[in-house]
């Protein structure tokens, strides 16, 4: 009995892998926790919680431990999760497009990153809107900017 236990531990063991994801921009690893740890609590979820997760924003790295098919996954949605699956860019033309869609405080592009999932990302001095994340996603937060701009007559 004991040594089938020790064998199902070996085993266990054996599935067992770590990697250690490095970014040289902390916006990265900042994007892997996500807001409130949302995103990285997401990721676990979505690995079944077999994953556990360590992120140190300062180092520039996440390190995910697991099992080895778990981790893989959780490796693919912490890439996504930074670069999106799929991109677009959007070219507001003017300042006054821009500030609509940062909103108050930054409000209004919480919201349509809540509301569709998408990753938006406008550059400091730029005009153009970048979208990152599913294709379903970077579609929904298309069609929310431009129904936005339209109803502020931008």
């Amino acid at each position: 009995m004991i040594s089938s236990i020790v064998a199902a531990e070996e085993q266990r063991k054996a599935n067992l892998a770590t990697v250690t994801l490095t970014s040289s921009k902390i916006e990265g690893v900042k994007t892997i926790i996500g807001r409130g740890g949302q995103t990285i609590k997401d990721i676990g979820e979505r690995c079944d919680g077999a994953v556990k997760s360590d992120a140190n924003v300062e180092q520039g790295t996440v390190v995910i431990t697991g099992p080895k098919d778990m981790v893989s996954r959780a490796v693919v949605l912490c890439r996504n999760a930074v670069f999106g699956e799929a991109q677009d860019i959007l070219d507001l033309k003017s300042r006054s497009a821009v500030n609509i869609i940062f909103g108050k405080d930054f409000g209004t592009i919480r919201d349509l990153q809540n509301s569709t999932g998408a990753k938006l990302d406008i550059e400091k001095g730029s005009n153009e809107l970048q979208f990152s994340g599913t294709m379903e996603q970077v579609s929904a937060a298309r069609k929310a900017v431009m129904e936005l701009l339209n109803q502020c007559g931008a």
